[in-house]
């Protein structure tokens, strides 16, 4: 039976203790013992990460849902993963860099995962690379992003690199039926200091493309409040397309388009969410909206998404479970697998050796998962480029632009 964690701090159900592993140096921070490696007792592997209820719910389940896979099939060979807690930070800076010290200094992990959500900011990327401690989560916060290099994210770095995601853009276009040279766009960002950076990963491809960016600010409060406004100044500048470049606010900040009569296409990156449209008021409030997943959409029902819906239904989830939290839970879990499996196999399982594989270089491609693949040292300045483009209709979500995945990037700094 998979294990689910609420937002408290949980400490996982004790594992069988093997012969301590023998290495030399300290890793982590001041409560590992001399000769051993923090987070490593046997040959249990202790993790622990943090995430935004808000927006991420089911965040956990998707993680364990893969990590109790590797247990079972005994992916790291003698090596079983240990998962101490997934606290909730509810995008809380503060409450993030608390949660990320105690489970450094308290629980004494060996990487903090998963990270999924906007409260990770650099404070808690500072504490977590003072103390050698690597971090594997969703990379949408510069704290993945150079010269942070001991984030490791399914996403790359996705906010503030020296290259941008081009996908997202191409498939919206694929979807509309317009080239982008056509667009018009409004891209409101979420109040807070990585707002407007936010925006700018897709302005600068709508510009490269010839398209036409006539609203470029941050403006969406976090916790909701009266819209009218923003929307009245948005619609002022003659946009065919509004992106609000949001979370969870994003369904507040689409009825509240919609309501104003607004006829043109309505996007974001947030609320292609499995299950989401099962809640009524949600699904009217974004009928005839469009989305670009990042992540596969279940709706493909490629062999990826079917062992994903596999792992959950081991894990003690129904595959009706999944969400959008789930999802990104998941591919962490499977991308720090797979660096736990390169680490082990050149004798390299310390924070400091998994440090030095990324920064020499690392490369994945996913099993199944459609062109999904993961380049490091690149991946710390760039993100990891794949997208499709789902409609809502009624209380279904519709494939409108299929998966694809960059062959190439742009450069923009």
């Amino acid at each position: 039976m998979g294990r689910l964690f609420s937002g408290s701090k949980l400490v996982a159900v004790a594992m069988a203790f093997a012969t301590v592993l023998g290495v030399c140096s300290v890793i982590g921070g001041s409560n590992a013992a001399a000769g051993t490696v923090q987070g490593i007792i046997g040959n249990t592997i202790k993790v622990g990460g943090v995430y935004d209820s808000t927006t991420f719910a089911g965040t956990q389940a998707g993680f364990m849902a893969r990590i109790d896979r590797a247990n079972k099939t005994h992916e790291l060979g003698k090596y079983q993963i240990d998962v101490v807690g997934i606290d909730d930070d509810t995008a809380n800076p503060t409450t993030d860099l608390t949660d990320v010290q105690n489970l450094i200094e308290r629980e004494n992990v060996f990487a903090v995962a998963p990270v999924v959500g906007e409260g990770f900011q650099q404070a808690s990327a500072t504490f977590a690379a003072a103390h050698q401690t690597p971090y594997f989560g969703a990379g949408f916060v510069p704290s993945f992003c150079l010269p942070n290099t001991w984030g490791v994210s399914e996403s790359g770095c996705a906010i503030g690199g020296d290259y941008v995601d081009i996908e997202g853009p191409l498939a919206l276009s694929k979807a509309l039926g317009i080239p982008i040279s056509k667009f018009r766009v409004a891209l409101a960002g979420l109040a807070i200091p990585d707002g407007v950076t936010a925006n700018a990963a897709y302005a600068d491809v709508i510009k490269h493309y010839g398209g036409k960016v006539v609203y470029d600010q941050a403006p969406i409060p976090v916790s909701g409040g009266n819209l009218a406004p923003i929307v009245n100044a948005i619609e002022a500048t003659k946009p065919n397309i509004i992106w609000p470049v949001v979370g969870a606010q994003a369904i507040g900040f689409e009825a509240a388009v919609t309501a104003s009569g607004y006829t043109g296409a309505i996007v974001d990156s947030a609320l292609y969410s499995p299950g989401l449209l099962k809640i009524a008021a949600v699904a009217s409030a974004i009928n005839h909206t469009y989305h670009i997943a990042s992540t596969p959409v279940l709706e493909s029902g490629s062999p990826w998404v079917k062992q994903l819906e596999k792992d959950y239904v081991a894990s003690g989830q129904p595959a009706s479970a999944v969400t959008f939290g789930g999802l990104y839970g998941y591919m962490t879990a499977d991308l720090m697998i797979a660096v736990f499996k390169k680490a082990i196999s050149e004798n390299k399982l310390t924070g400091v050796g998994i440090h030095s594989i990324m920064e020499k270089g690392f490369t994945f491609t996913s099993p199944l998962a459609g062109g999904y693949s993961y380049k490091y040292p690149f991946m710390f300045n760039a993100p990891d480029d794949c997208a499709s483009v789902v409609y809502v209709q009624g209380t279904v979500y519709q494939i409108k632009a299929p998966q694809v995945c960059a062959t190439k990037y742009l450069k923009v700094k």
